[in-house]
């Protein structure tokens, strides 16, 4: 019986960075998952900052295109969507969300950003993946004619969040929020936490606004900015709840690592969060502040519903794992390499 023929698949990611690794973190607990039939290597773009930078990473892609051109599928792997139409070979390009692009009144340079970013990417691509419902839908707005090439490949949470058998404290005194753009409510999760006996972890850096609600709240609080990745995964065991009412994701991972790690959730209900945390989290109205503060109360004083949800979330999580959705872009990769060139 003969082997089946190998496929070979270039990933190219952004300009590597300290600061942003998500992506990169992604696709890598992917990778190691693939089948033995995919062959695969890295490429990372140069460049990052600025117009001239972007300009750059356009040179670079079609100054490599002999070598791009060797491998049997070329995935961009977000963020970097731009340099698609520049790109030789069979491209699969991959969007995380299009906040920026959908963010206040649809002006004229936002209509440039989404036709650089969003539409001739696209237009070139043979398949298109997101990895929520919420940001297909996003898609098919701008470009209802494209639906054929759209494929929803969810995140998957790193097989090294799984090292964990977390204990539910009787006594909630830790409470963590992750993130403090504009999206993640912190405002409002600030006044919701205010007047209770609970400490407020927030992961991210504030702004002067930010920082003097804080000061006014009376809350005790903790600040972390600057944390890696391994010290993110301890900080999470550490809590006791996790906040995460944002108002806008395009995934929401922060929803999988607590229920990964054990911790009891209160999330959005609204998409995406709402379908990526299934039955494993209170859901509540991001916009309803006393709302969010009941939710709160309620984790608090009900242990037995702590449990609930946890035992809920660590099977909701399953359907995230990355031997799972390694298979799903393995497929892809597969089906792709049917067609002509």
């Amino acid at each position: 019986m003969s082997k089946p023929d190998k496929i070979r698949v270039l990933f190219i990611f952004r300009k590597r960075s300290s600061r942003f690794h998500s992506i990169e973190n992604l696709f890598a607990s992917v990778q190691r998952h693939l089948p033995q039939t995919i062959e695969y290597e890295n490429l990372y773009l140069p460049y990052h900052e600025g117009v001239i930078g972007k300009l750059k990473n356009i040179l670079f892609v079609l100054k490599e295109c002999a070598k791009i051109r060797k491998f049997d599928i070329v995935h961009i792997t977000g963020d970097i969507t731009y340099i698609t139409p520049f790109v030789c070979g069979r491209k699969v390009v991959t969007y995380h969300d299009l906040g920026s692009l959908l963010s206040g009144h649809f002006s004229l340079l936002q209509k440039f950003f989404s036709l650089l970013w969003v539409r001739l990417p696209i237009h070139s691509a043979v398949a298109v993946t997101a990895i929520s419902s919420a940001t297909i839908k996003e898609i098919l707005a701008m470009l209802p004619g494209q639906k054929c090439k759209l494929r929803f490949i969810p995140n998957c949470i790193s097989d090294d969040w799984q090292d964990n058998e977390s204990i539910i404290r009787q006594e909630v005194e830790y409470v963590m929020t992750v993130g403090t753009k504009k999206n993640k409510n912190l405002e409002r999760i600030i006044k919701a936490c205010a007047g209770l006996d609970v400490v407020l972890i927030i992961v991210g850096k504030l702004n002067l606004q930010q920082c003097n609600l804080l000061l006014s709240s009376g809350l005790d609080y903790v600040v972390w900015t600057t944390l890696d990745y391994q010290q993110i995964k301890s900080l999470y065991s550490q809590v006791d709840i996790v906040l995460f009412p944002s108002l806008y994701e395009g995934f929401g991972l922060p929803i999988l690592e607590a229920q990964t790690r054990g911790i009891p959730l209160i999330t959005s209900g609204i998409e995406p969060m709402s379908s990526v945390a299934g039955r494993g989290a209170l859901k509540v109205n991001p916009y309803d502040e006393q709302e969010l503060r009941t939710a709160i109360e309620k984790l608090i004083n009900d242990f037995a519903l702590r449990q609930k949800l946890v035992e809920l979330g660590r099977e909701n999580v399953k359907k995230y794992f990355c031997s799972h959705i390694s298979q799903e872009y393995a497929k892809l990769y597969k089906d792709l390499t049917k067609l002509k060139k």
